[in-house]
């Protein structure tokens, strides 16, 4: 589970159907069955929200939503970048979360953990998408 060292490990998990700005409360972020598509914005300058170094988010998507819905999500770094298709971007949109197994359990989530002295967000799994521009 996600650990942020701002609050301490909350284990909480906040479902999401459209548009949502993560906070230091947040640990995953679940992707709602009722999910219209959106642009989900980790803590950063532009949220008010500033990560500490070492800070972790999960977006998951325990019901392959974004793949079968056709509602893609965004994922916004949140004044941060990120690395996506080998490029720095600030943000990129989804239109599925990569599905990868671990002990035979399949998942599909994406991890971020924030590097505070480069002062970016590390992805852990498939940040697979189009690039936007920024």
């Amino acid at each position: 589970m996600a650990k942020n060292t701002t609050s301490g490990p909350n284990n909480v998990v906040t479902d999401v159907s459209g548009s949502y700005d993560v906070s230091e409360m947040d640990d995953v972020i679940s992707i709602a069955a009722n999910w219209a598509g959106g642009v989900l914005t980790l803590p950063g300058p532009l949220t008010g929200h500033l990560p500490n170094s070492g800070d972790e988010y999960t977006i998951a998507d325990p019901q392959n939503v974004v793949a079968t819905s056709g509602n893609h999500v965004t994922i916004n770094g949140g004044g941060y970048k990120f690395l996506a298709n080998g490029a720095m971007v600030t943000q990129v949109t989804l239109t599925t979360i990569v599905p990868s197994t671990y002990s035979g359990i399949a998942q599909t989530a994406i991890g971020f953990t924030f590097d505070g002295v480069q002062g970016v967000w590390i992805p852990s799994g498939s940040c697979a998408g189009a690039p936007a521009p920024g």
